[in-house]
């Protein structure tokens, strides 16, 4: 398993076994939810306010400044352009 470690973004890895698959499969699986939930959490920490389910004791209320997107590249943390209120018709 350690030369999966070394390969090349376009390099070729031929699987053997269905349990070795598999097992690579739920552990890229793991890993992008773990990326995620980091992700969230982080942002959630990030802001200066409480929105939806991430209620913050010392900023309990929402914040217009913060109807926006996180923007997150690398080590750099921003905010989008607001976003604007859009009124869904069915």
């Amino acid at each position: 398993m350690g030369y999966l470690l070394k390969a090349t973004p376009n390099q070729t890895v031929q699987l053997n076994s269905d349990q070795a698959e598999q097992n690579l499969k739920l552990a890229a699986e793991t890993l992008n939810l773990t990326d995620v939930a980091y992700l969230i959490l982080k942002s959630a920490a990030w802001r200066t306010e409480s929105r939806g389910g991430h209620y913050r004791s010392d900023y309990s209320q929402t914040s217009a400044d913060w109807q926006l997107h996180t923007l997150i590249q690398g080590d750099y943390w921003g905010k989008s352009a607001k976003i604007a209120n859009y009124i869904m018709s069915g």
